[in-house]
């Protein structure tokens, strides 16, 4: 399969995905430290359980929407929330609000 080939919307959502995924890999094991230390290690190994949970319902609406919506508005809704959560982590000073 040739990659020239691919729709351009393909590419961007393939090197936007696989540099989202890889940062966010690189400093999940921190951040299971940093809720470790701010909230108690059982407290942090029970909250850290639950975005796998979260992830699998929000794909079920996530789809859902697409269905209605459209792909396009539901991907860029969703691209501009993740970028607002980034931003909230990165100003936020309390672990509750980072989680």
């Amino acid at each position: 399969m040739n990659k020239t080939t691919w729709n351009p919307n393909v590419k961007v959502r393939l090197i936007g995905e696989g540099l989202f995924n890889l940062l966010f890999w690189m400093y999940f094991p921190f951040l299971t430290v940093y809720f470790g230390k701010g909230l108690g290690l059982q407290t942090a190994g029970l909250i850290m359980a639950l975005p796998p949970l979260i992830s699998i319902v929000g794909s079920l609406t996530g789809g859902s929407f697409a269905d209605t919506l459209g792909r396009r508005p539901v991907m860029l809704i969703g691209t501009f929330l993740q970028m607002t959560m980034f931003i909230l982590f990165a100003v936020s000073s309390s672990p509750w609000i980072n989680y």
